[in-house]
């Protein structure tokens, strides 16, 4: 699976794809590929779509942070096939509230993460 997953990112991104030194799978649709300039980026299999991660050797800064978590938890959202309203009720939040953490506005407490 991890092969064509890096078959059809080439395929699809083929610049990521001619540049890429390594990947491995990190999710049940998604790669993890380091460049050969040192970047890293994700293929996400599923969607078709690569984002750049943050570099390594930098902290993240919050807004990077919360679009990072904002894009995650969409992916979950919606794989699980739950409606924001769905998801929402089921972590005991409001919906709009949700909105906000998928969209990057804000994260969650880690009370509301557990």
């Amino acid at each position: 699976m991890r092969e064509s997953m890096f078959e059809n990112l080439k395929t699809y991104f083929p610049t990521v794809g001619n540049h890429a030194v390594s990947y491995k799978k990190t999710d049940d649709f998604e790669l993890t590929v380091q460049c050969d300039d040192g970047s890293y980026v994700v293929y996400d299999d599923l969607d078709r779509t690569v984002r750049t991660l943050p570099p390594k050797d930098t902290a993240m800064t919050e807004a990077v942070w919360r679009r990072e978590f904002g894009i995650r938890l969409r992916k979950r959202i919606t794989r699980k096939g739950y409606t924001q309203q769905e998801f929402a009720d089921l972590i005991g939040t409001s919906q709009p509230m949700l909105s906000n953490y998928v969209n990057g506005r804000c994260v969650p407490s880690l009370y509301v993460v557990d």
